[in-house]
């Protein structure tokens, strides 16, 4: 009989998992398992170890902790207290960390900033959390002072932006030199209220790529656990490690997986302000790194770089991270010589999440947590419900909207957004059986066959549910026509969203396209050409737009508002921008004319 595929190495990972699970510590909402108690406990073990790891030198764990300790003290002196929010806007250092440490150490919520947001989406999110005291450094004080009265409507009186790294320049006298007030703090531990674990630690903002960022709660016992978790399962890291980090720590991979699998290891972090696919792989070696934190947009721009004898020749043998797409998942692998890649799914408002820890190809790997997969609506970007009332499971290959189950009496309550009406549309009850209630993801995935798993069951992802559309009878996966688009020569990144056309049902693909900088201009009858062959005719795009640039986000995933806003009309569009004829299957202009025709409802599709 025929060993079932994977079977040795799926025995093998199995073997790991049982040993180590005891190094996942179980702790509870009352335990004291903090941030702050995670450094303490690597600084009472290894003190003069190196913990970080930058361009400008080293620092250990004794030294980050007094650098944290200052920060809680000044703090305390300035009359932060437990429960109150404190906005972080820097890019990221060792002092940032500190910020995160010093901050929650005292019971007060570390508010993290994407250090990219400026006017309204900045006070926004400033406000939503009510911050007591702004964090920043040099880049984030220009952008606050740019809207400093709004600014200071948005957050409670006497608020103050404590400022590093500007010296004793001040625009305003709620401006405070943060260098002066850290070198009078002291590096002691501080007097302040016991916090536990169900006290809140963060608030990790939603991307923002379809709205206003909403602000996540993260508490102290759920950093504890993904902190553990990924040290032991995903990062597999030791003391003698170190992981190299380029990724931004007001999202929750750079923070939580990185930085926080680091912290429960007791490994080093070499920690750069941001990514550079030029640097990577020579400062992996230079400083070495043998474990990559990757997103999947950081994988996918790595391989569009020339190739180099240092590829095969990194230290790095383990990436963890999320969105590695399948289409560049081998090639990835294969280039940089990579042993493991942990993909998960998770997202910070989430209450449960994925991991492959059995090291397969092209999955997201299996979960602990109750959850299922249903049919949905593409048009209502929601779960549908039968004629009973109820959702109704996929089978096994279909991709389904992901839900978990919500249990307040188990590691699967949710802790939401900070707004509690945000909240509420996260949750789907009666989804199964009446007072029951589950998590919307949002998310689409689908089960799939890895081989030999001791029948567990393991996932891909899909798709944002919001990100798919209906076209001829068919749903369309927006990331699947991307990643076919960009395998075309000329284009370096897809943007796919669908758009109404009058007079048809459902919405008609359009991609937004970047192309390589030494493409030239995009040569549409050779395009049209490679869509007709890699596409089924219902996903191939009907519109699209040349764009010099695409607006990303800080991890680099693409804004799509003002495109999907702009949609295809030449009035607002001052880039290339052509149709699919649909009887000579060419690329044309759109001109005003066609547009009109198109308005019409006289577009033939």
């Amino acid at each position: 009989m025929t060993e079932p595929r994977g079977k040795r190495a799926a025995e093998r990972e199995m073997r790991y998992v049982q040993a180590n699970r005891e190094r996942v510590p179980t702790v509870g909402a009352d335990d004291p398992a903090t941030i702050a108690s995670l450094i303490d406990a690597q600084v009472a073990i290894r003190p003069d170890a190196v913990s970080l790891v930058t361009q400008e030198g080293e620092t250990t764990w004794r030294e980050f902790q007094k650098m944290a300790n200052r920060v809680s003290n000044l703090l305390l002196a300035r009359g932060v207290a437990k429960g109150d929010a404190v906005a972080l806007n820097m890019d990221n250092s060792v002092l940032f960390l500190a910020c995160v440490v010093g901050i929650s150490r005292i019971g007060a919520v570390v508010g993290l900033i994407n250090t990219n947001l400026a006017g309204t989406p900045l006070i926004h999110c400033v406000g939503q959390i009510e911050a007591r005291m702004s964090m920043v450094d040099g880049r984030a004080l220009a952008a606050i002072a740019a809207c400093a009265d709004e600014y200071r409507k948005a957050v409670p009186e006497g608020a103050e932006v404590i400022h590093f790294g500007v010296g004793k320049a001040q625009a305003h006298d709620w401006f405070v030199d943060g260098d002066a007030l850290m070198a009078a703090a002291s590096d002691e531990l501080p007097t302040c209220e016991p916090v536990l674990g169900r006290d809140w630690a963060l608030y990790i903002f939603t991307s923002g790529t379809t709205g206003l960022p909403k602000a996540t709660i993260i508490t102290h016992q759920k950093f504890y656990y993904g902190a553990a978790g990924n040290a032991v399962f995903g990062l597999r890291a030791r003391p003698h490690d170190r992981l190299y980090n380029c990724l931004p720590l007001y999202h929750g991979t750079g923070l939580m997986v990185g930085w926080g699998g680091c912290i429960f290891a007791g490994c080093s972090m070499f920690l750069r302000p941001k990514f550079s696919a030029s640097a990577l792989i020579r400062e992996a070696n230079q400083y070495n790194c043998n474990i990559l934190v990757y997103i999947g947009e950081l994988c996918r721009y790595l391989l569009s770089t020339p190739e180099d004898p240092l590829d095969r020749k990194t230290r790095i043998t383990r990436a963890v991270g999320n969105g590695l797409r399948p289409d560049i998942w081998k090639p990835f692998k294969k280039r940089f010589g990579l042993r493991r890649i942990t993909e998960f799914w998770g997202a910070s408002e989430a209450n449960g999440g994925f991991m492959n820890v059995f090291n397969k190809d092209e999955t997201i790997g299996m979960t602990g947590a109750t959850a299922r997969l249903v049919e949905y609506s593409t048009e209502d970007a929601t779960a549908v419900r039968g004629e009973d009332g109820f959702l109704t499971l996929v089978p096994p290959g279909q991709p389904g909207l992901l839900l978990f189950e919500v249990s307040p009496t188990s590691a699967t309550s949710f802790d939401g957004y900070k707004n509690k009406e945000q909240s509420e549309t996260k949750l789907i009850r009666d989804a199964f059986v009446k007072g029951d209630c589950w998590f919307n993801s949002g998310d689409l995935l689908r089960q799939v066959d890895v081989g030999f798993v001791f029948d567990i069951p393991h996932y891909q992802f899909v798709d944002r549910l919001g990100d798919t559309y209906r076209w001829k009878a068919e749903n369309v996966s927006t990331n699947e026509v991307a990643e076919i688009l960009c395998q075309f020569d000329q284009i370096e990144i897809a943007c796919v969203y669908g758009v109404a056309v009058p007079g048809t049902d459902g919405k008609a693909g359009m991609a937004a396209l970047a192309l390589s900088a030494d493409a030239g201009p995009l040569d549409c009858d050779r395009f049209a050409d490679y869509v007709e062959a890699a596409l089924p005719h219902y996903a191939r795009p009907v519109f699209i737009r040349v764009s010099e640039g695409l607006e990303l986000t800080g991890t680099h995933k693409i804004v799509k508002t003002r495109v999907v806003e702009e949609g295809y009309d030449p009035a607002r569009i001052a880039e290339p921008l052509f149709m699919l004829d649909p009887k000579t299957r060419r690329y044309v202009p759109v001109d005003a004319a066609r547009f009109a025709e198109i308005m019409a409802g006289r577009s033939g599709y």
